[in-house]
């Protein structure tokens, strides 16, 4: 059997998935406010001036930066 380019062109994709990533940042306010989410007021913690806070989404291989 024949090793052809085929077989060259799927290892070069295979070697070009893996290797692929982004860099991701992520402005992260925290702070303590009054909220209400089950009807009765008290101290929480809000994400970015809202709760719950926002989805954070990263892939495998993503480099995260996370400011605060």
């Amino acid at each position: 059997m024949q090793s052809g380019p085929c077989s060259l062109i799927l290892c070069l994709l295979a070697f070009a998935a893996t290797t692929y990533s982004k860099h991701v940042k992520e402005n992260l306010i925290l702070t303590w406010e009054v909220g209400s989410p089950n009807g009765q007021p008290r101290e929480m913690i809000q994400m970015n001036g809202q709760f719950p806070g926002p989805g954070l989404v990263w892939d495998e291989g993503d480099d995260v930066e996370v400011c605060t």
